[in-house]
């Protein structure tokens, strides 16, 4: 890199550091639907959204500031912007250096790249974010957060930090629900046993229900079990088209006659996916299932699938299908009554009175629009929005820490001899300092929001941006260097 070149990408970050932000942020309306069906918005004495304040600028800011970016985007908004940075990447090299020469840049923007979004994803769930509170008007109502997923299976956290999480967020039920595994969920409960012993009576109140997710097409969440799911036995091939849809749909009839005898319940997850095309929304609430998702993270599933439900005489839920990030955009809220025991939630979920709580920044996706594929581009937007929500304070360390690494990298590139000869190991001595110091930041920021992590996932976690790293980080002033 050229001293030239140096100065204009320093330009360039410094105009998008300082771009105008958002002056007052916009917190989402909270809304309800209750079991009629009725969707309206909800005074603020029943429940509000809480936002957290990003007004100090600290040496971690920039990382903080672009973890919520990465989760207001999600996984596919995420690919989005890795998508940009390679197609840069690829441009960029056939400009200097050839078809070969893309190839290469293109592969180390996606070294870096991947695993950078991921790390910033595990980043995003241990900082605090929007969430939705209860007022007083709401006494007679607990938040149930009746559909996550832990390491066990699709999350990123472990099951004793999804309690944490659950618990920071005032939650009072929380139904461990991982892909065709109770081991989730009986992990969860040992945990919150733990955190009872050392904190005792200062510790809030939180039910955990062991729970799974079914991998059945349909997908269903079950609530309150004891034994692991086995997945339905496929049909004979002889069978005609007619008699297989049958089949399916007897054994997900017996299925919910013995989960309700053991004591459970079970509800039909996210119904704009998974769902076999013969199958209609009508037999699936026929064969005994308790109830439905109306409200899954961000997409809403509209009247249609709100209609079927009622006309089936079944319920309506309101989840956060947690996996990683820091906001609540969804809960069902229970009789406190009933929300004491696991056998009181079960009668709450199919017999109580409920209520589904959502509050989307921009407004639920619909489930069309989720189809159509539509999820990836509004989340790299709303990523976009959530980079100028930040204030210039935050935003002046974000240019510091650009232009430092702009300066190693132009450092690391030189022809000259003397330093620029070393300027290899010097990158790589100076990302890995780097990394040492964000690691020991981090752990203080780690065990201000989930508590004790034993050393090993910390680590783990780390070493998913910091290898990747440093190994591009060293190989690129190399290959500068010979080119």
């Amino acid at each position: 890199m050229r001293l030239r070149s140096l100065l204009l990408c320093c330009a360039a970050l410094a105009a998008a550091c300082f771009l105008p932000s958002v002056r007052e942020t916009t917190l989402p309306e909270v809304r309800s639907i209750d079991m009629g069906g009725r969707d309206s918005p909800v005074p603020r004495s029943f429940a509000y959204v809480e936002a957290p304040k990003r007004e100090k600028a600290t040496i971690l800011s920039p990382f903080h500031d672009l973890a919520y970016a990465a989760a207001d985007a999600g996984p596919e908004g995420c690919l989005w912007g890795l998508g940009a940075v390679v197609l840069l990447a690829v441009v960029r090299g056939l400009w200097s250096q050839g078809v070969r020469g893309a190839l290469r840049r293109a592969v180390l923007a996606v070294a870096l790249g991947a695993p950078v979004c991921l790390g910033l994803l595990y980043l995003s769930c241990l900082l605090e974010g929007r969430a939705i509170r209860l007022g007083p008007d709401a006494a007679e109502y607990v938040p149930a957060s009746l559909h996550n997923h832990t390491d066990v299976s699709t999350g990123l956290l472990s099951p004793g930090q999804v309690v944490a999480w659950h618990l920071k967020r005032d939650f009072r039920v929380l139904n461990i629900s991982d892909k065709d595994s109770i081991r989730g969920g009986v992990r969860g409960q040992e945990a919150y046993r733990r955190l009872e012993k050392e904190k005792g009576p200062f510790l809030p109140p939180l039910l955990v229900v062991v729970g799974n997710e079914w991998h059945g097409q349909p997908d269903i969440v079950f609530v309150n079990t004891t034994h692991e799911p086995t997945l339905p036995p496929e049909p004979p091939k002889d069978l005609s088209k007619e008699e297989r849809h049958a089949q399916r749909l007897r054994y997900l009839a017996e299925l919910a006659q013995r989960i309700h005898a053991e004591g459970g319940a079970l509800f039909l997850a996210h119904p704009w996916s998974k769902v076999p095309g013969a199958m209609t929304l009508e037999e699936i609430f026929r064969a005994g299932l308790d109830g439905v998702e109306v409200v899954n993270g961000v997409i809403h599933g509209g009247d249609a699938r709100i209609r079927a439900a009622l006309d089936a005489k079944t319920s309506l839920f309101g989840v956060i299908d947690y996996k990683f990030g820091p906001h609540v955009t969804a809960m069902t809220l229970l009789e406190e009554r009933l929300a004491r025991t696991p056998e009181g939630v079960v009668k709450a979920v199919r017999e109580g009175r409920k209520l589904v709580l959502y509050a989307i920044p921009g407004g639920p996706l619909s489930a069309e629009e989720w189809k159509a594929g539509q999820v990836g581009l509004r989340g790299a937007l709303a990523g976009l929005d959530s980079l100028r929500e930040a204030p210039r304070a935050r935003r002046a360390v974000w240019f510091a820490w650009g232009a430092g690494l702009l300066a190693l990298w132009w450092l690391a590139t030189r022809r000259e001899e003397g330093l620029g000869r070393n300027a290899g190991r010097i990158l790589f001595v100076a990302c890995a300092a780097a990394q040492l110091l964000l690691l020991l930041l981090l752990w203080s920021e780690v065990r201000k929001t989930v508590g004790a992590v034993p050393v090993p996932v910390l680590l783990a976690a780390h070493a998913v941006i910091a290898v990747p790293l440093l190994a591009a980080s060293h190989s690129l002033a190399i290959l500068e260097r010979r080119h």
